[in-house]
C-alpha cells in the first residue's frame, strides 16, 4: 500500500520563489514600495504631473510652492544603487516659513488694506513626488487639508497671471500712470477687491485678475526701475570713473 502522506506531499508543487528581478520589491524607498507605502498618486511622467499641478491649482485656487529637493546618499562600492533619484517638496504658497516676523510697526493703529497671504500657524497641505532609476513615472503622496479656506476666498492671495503682469509692464514702459493703469484693468477684469460678495454673483471662477490693486502696479514699477538702473551704461549714470590712466 502506498503512503498516502508521501503521495499527497510530492504531488503538491513548491510555492513559486519570485525571480531575481523583483528584489526590488522589497528595497526601501523603492517604486514598488513607496507605490505600496501612501505614494498612491502616480504620472507617466514630469510633464504630465506639471499638467495635473497647474490644473489642481486652478481648480482649487491655490498656488504650490518648491520648498525643497532631496537627494539619496551618494553610492558606494559594494553597496547597491540608491532606490530613488530625487524628492520635490511642495508646501501652500501660505504655509509661510522662517519663524515670526521681527519687524514692528511704526503705525501699528493702521489697517492693512489687504489681508496677509501667509497663515500665522502655517498650511498643512504638502505635496511630494520622488522619481526612480530607470523609470519615467512619478510617484505622489499628497495631503490636501488646508488651514484656511480655498476657492474664490482664496484668490487674491495667488500671482498675478503672467499675461496681466505683461500688459501692466508693457504700460509702465510706455510711462503709462499706475492710477490709469489700475482703471484699465478694473475695467477690462472687473475689479472685485473691495467687495467679495460680487464673488457670488460671478458665473465663471475668479482670477487674480478681478484682484489686482494699485499696490501690485508700484510693485511692478519698482522692478522695472531697478532692471533700468542695472542696465544702464556707466557713462549714463552722472558717474566719473577714475581708470587710473596718465
Amino acid at each position: 500500500m502506498a503512503d498516502s502522506s508521501h503521495f499527497n506531499k510530492s504531488s503538491n508543487p513548491p510555492a513559486e520563489q519570485p525571480p531575481t528581478s523583483t528584489v526590488s520589491y522589497r528595497r526601501v524607498y523603492s517604486y514598488h514600495y513607496d507605490k505600496l507605502n501612501s505614494f498612491d498618486l502616480e504620472w507617466t511622467s514630469l510633464q504630465e504631473f506639471d499638467i495635473w499641478r497647474q490644473t489642481e491649482e486652478n481648480h482649487h485656487c491655490i498656488e504650490f510652492n518648491l520648498k525643497e529637493t532631496r537627494y539619496p546618499e551618494k553610492p558606494v562600492p559594494q553597496k547597491p544603487e540608491p532606490a530613488w533619484l530625487w524628492r520635490h517638496i511642495y508646501v501652500c504658497s501660505r504655509e509661510g516659513g522662517g519663524g515670526k516676523s521681527k519687524y514692528v510697526k511704526q503705525h501699528p493703529e493702521r489697517e492693512r488694506k489687504k489681508d496677509n497671504k501667509r497663515m500665522e500657524n502655517g498650511c498643512p497641505c504638502k505635496l511630494s513626488i520622488k522619481a526612480y532609476p530607470g523609470m519615467q513615472s512619478i510617484l505622489g503622496q499628497y495631503c490636501t487639508e488646508h488651514s484656511h479656506e480655498i476657492g474664490s476666498e482664496n484668490v487674491k492671495f495667488t500671482r498675478i497671471p503672467t499675461e496681466a503682469r505683461e500688459f501692466i509692464a508693457q504700460m509702465l514702459r510706455m510711462k503709462v500712470d499706475p492710477n490709469q493703469i489700475n482703471i484699465k484693468l478694473k475695467t477690462l477684469y472687473g475689479g472685485v477687491f473691495s467687495d467679495l460678495l460680487k464673488l457670488l454673483e460671478l458665473k465663471d471662477k475668479p482670477q487674480h485678475n478681478q484682484f489686482i490693486t494699485l499696490a501690485d502696479i508700484r510693485h511692478i514699477e519698482v522692478g522695472i526701475e531697478a532692471e533700468t538702473v542695472r542696465l544702464a551704461p556707466i557713462e549714463d549714470s552722472g558717474l566719473s570713473v577714475d581708470m587710473g590712466i596718465g
